[in-house]
């Protein structure tokens, strides 16, 4: 449980200067041989919101389709 949460992608309001995110993502889809991805946003979360281009674009640059979902906790 401990290393899971250590391991997982950072939040992209925590995410700077190092912007590790992104290649943290890709990384995990590469090694689970993922075929596609969710990409799903808590929504008016403007980090989140901000984030989702570079993820998606990346995700879809190296052949990975993502299917965009947008959740409301309110």
């Amino acid at each position: 449980l401990a290393q899971r949460y250590i391991d997982r992608p950072r939040c992209p309001s925590k995410d700077w200067p190092d912007r590790t995110r992104v290649q943290h993502i890709l990384d995990l889809a590469k090694e689970y041989n993922v075929e596609g991805a969710l990409v799903i946003q808590q929504k008016f979360c403007d980090p989140h919101e901000l984030d989702i281009p570079a993820v998606r674009t990346a995700l879809e640059a190296k052949g990975i389709p993502t299917y965009f979902l947008e959740f409301d906790v309110t």
